[in-house]
């Protein structure tokens, strides 16, 4: 994903966390996602919608 691609390059030097979501992944592929603490979280809306919608506890971490 080159969004996410681009970011890693920007935080190659800080100790920034990225991860990425998208679909055509196991959904319990990126559980792991979101039991660390990432920094900046790059994902596709559909997933990140379906992530929200199932686990309440992720909603309420994320912040723009």
């Amino acid at each position: 994903m080159q969004v996410a691609d681009h970011a890693r390059e920007l935080a190659k030097h800080t100790h920034l966390d990225i991860a990425t979501i998208t679909g055509g992944v196991a959904y319990m592929n990126h559980a792991e996602v979101f039991s660390e603490n990432q920094d900046i979280v790059v994902a596709t809306t559909g997933r990140l919608l379906q992530y929200i919608k199932e686990e309440n506890s992720i909603a309420e971490r994320l912040k723009r």
